[in-house]
């Protein structure tokens, strides 16, 4: 009979920051094109393989459309309706979690991020957008006017600001 262990298991850990290395790969894989599995298509045209599972971790909206699709062994599309080079910063910020986004496409984004419900990036885009930096142009504002895009209340202030300071008769002195 053999000797009875303490566990029939062996327990395997590696740390956190090592496996996140793992992770950081897929943005490599993305854009080499290595094991996507669905195409995100741009409303210019462009065309975007990415990883439909990195897609459905960002966002619980995305993930329950994409199991409604399915897959059939067929390849997958999803029209994403904004601009390639939006789309793109979109893509960049969901599997690195920075992006460097045009002020003329930040409204695009912004409409992205509401649409996919991608919570992060639109907080990171109030955060950024509502800092004293200077982001908030009023071109970026007339954009997310123009998109009917929802402001939220520390980023409607901001806007708000910007549009008295640049249109006298808004100030409510």
């Amino acid at each position: 009979m053999a000797p009875k262990s303490a566990s029939s298991q062996v327990r395997l850990t590696s740390p956190r920051p090592t496996q996140l290395t793992q992770w950081e790969r897929l943005e490599a894989f993305r854009k080499e094109g290595i094991l996507c599995d669905l195409c995100v298509k741009s409303s210019d045209g462009k065309e975007f393989r990415v990883h439909a599972v990195v897609l459905a971790l960002a966002s619980e909206k995305l993930r329950k459309q994409l199991e409604q699709a399915g897959n059939g062994g067929a390849s997958r599309e999803l029209a994403a309706g904004i601009p390639g080079d939006a789309l793109a910063a979109v893509l960049d910020f969901v599997y690195s979690g920075e992006a460097r986004v045009d002020a003329r496409m930040v409204p695009e984004v912004a409409r992205m991020a509401r649409r996919w419900e991608l919570t992060v990036l639109q907080e990171t885009l109030v955060s950024s957008l509502s800092g004293e930096d200077g982001t908030l142009t009023p071109e970026v504002v007339a954009g997310l006017f123009a998109l009917g895009e929802p402001f939220g209340e520390q980023l409607g202030c901001r806007g708000e600001g910007l549009c008295a300071g640049q249109f006298f008769c808004l100030r409510s002195d």
